[in-house]
């Protein structure tokens, strides 16, 4: 009670220096790490098989971004998602099959 150790608490999976908040982000395989709720993870399948999926970190779609959500994203793409889903800490995954 009292104790200032809040050089200790902030630190937890930030590798942000800046000294502001820190930013979460979420795995989305070969792309790297997307940021919760400014992108979202597209897994594109190509229509011609055998071919590997492609992923991307894609900026979530400004109609969005006052509330990121499936729905939303699934709404504003410019090709029918599969499907959508989200991560327990935030993070949305959209799947799409391209023709």
């Amino acid at each position: 009670m009292g104790d200032d150790d809040s050089a200790n608490d902030d630190d937890s999976g930030d590798d942000d220096d800046s000294g502001g908040d820190a930013t979460l982000t979420f795995e989305c395989k070969t792309a790297g790490t997307c940021t919760v709720d400014l992108e979202f993870c597209q897994i594109g399948y190509p229509g011609v098989p055998p071919s590997e999926p492609a992923f991307t970190c894609e900026a979530m779609p400004a109609a969005c971004l006052a509330n990121p959500s499936c729905p939303c994203i699934v709404s504003n793409l410019s090709f029918p998602a599969e499907t959508c889903s989200s991560g327990p800490l935030g993070g949305d995954t959209v799947e799409i099959y391209y023709p």
